[in-house]
């Protein structure tokens, strides 16, 4: 569990959400909250590809209604 300062960024045009799923990973973000520039000031660029559906079945719901926990909807996703 995180305080919500942690992993949403609200101040930044990009409203960015960090999602640490392990402690290798939480470190690697303290580390990058650490940087003063740009990704691209780094020579990084990066790509998050398109949402592959088929890979997350189990949890596409028809309806909000239906799911066991909380959701968010799949832009333009139709089964």
């Amino acid at each position: 569990m995180f305080p919500q300062k942690e992993i949403i960024d609200l101040e930044s045009n990009e409203k960015i959400l960090y999602l640490p799923t392990n402690d290798a990973e939480e470190a690697v973000l303290a580390v990058f909250k650490d940087w003063t520039a740009r990704l691209r000031d780094y020579g990084i660029q990066i790509s998050t590809g398109p949402v592959v559906a088929f890979r997350a079945m189990d949890y596409i719901r028809e309806s909000p209604e239906n799911a066991p926990h909380p959701v968010a909807p799949l832009s333009g996703f139709t089964m």
